[in-house]
């Protein structure tokens, strides 16, 4: 193990579903785990958090959850709109 600036390497615990799940996407997005990783800890850093980020992922998850839904809504009233006698 090298200390100082260099890279550290350590051992973690984690699911093994929930990592080859993480390296699907890591894959899938051309990134290595490493990378990924270590850009959310560079996140947390920033913000000095953990649990902020996090929220802050799950309040973008909801934004957007609720965007697709009144997207979903419009779509409905327009059909309803332009095909009032298939809908009574």
């Amino acid at each position: 193990m090298v200390k100082g600036n260099l890279k550290v390497q350590t051992g973690l615990r984690v699911d093994k579903f929930v990592f080859d799940g993480f390296k699907e996407i890591c894959r899938g997005e051309r990134m290595m785990v490493g990378e990924a990783v270590q850009r959310l800890m560079e996140a947390c850093l920033k913000t000095g958090s953990v649990t902020l980020v996090l929220r802050s992922e799950a309040l973008v998850d909801a934004g957007q959850r609720k965007s697709d839904e009144l997207k979903l809504k419009g779509a409905l009233a327009e059909l309803i709109l332009t095909s009032p006698s298939c809908f009574g």
